[in-house]
């Protein structure tokens, strides 16, 4: 249902990654924060699609460790970062 609604084609939004940068990390709360775009949860993986509307903001060292995610790990996280995705939209552009 989620992959549903994201359209598979690059997305960049520029402003949006700034409000992201200005946010808490979603792991641990450090206020020095990073996107880190969540491509993976769409269903064209295998595509070098960017889509900044997809990014959660995480500091550098748990953005480090989210790169280093075996696959079990990620599906263990991936309904909570879809959530999270839904609630930064939501926030942004509630606005």
């Amino acid at each position: 249902m989620f992959e549903e609604l994201i359209p598979i084609k690059e997305c960049r939004n520029p402003k949006y990654l700034k409000w992201i940068r200005g946010k808490s990390c979603m792991l641990c709360e450090n206020e020095h924060a990073e996107p880190h775009h969540c491509e993976h949860l769409l269903p064209s993986r295998g595509l070098a699609v960017k889509h900044d509307l997809l990014a959660v903001p995480l500091c550098r060292k748990c953005h480090n460790k989210m790169h280093h995610l075996g696959k079990k790990e990620w599906e263990a996280l991936g309904e909570d970062i879809k959530l999270k995705i839904v609630y930064y939209l939501i926030t942004y552009f509630g606005d």
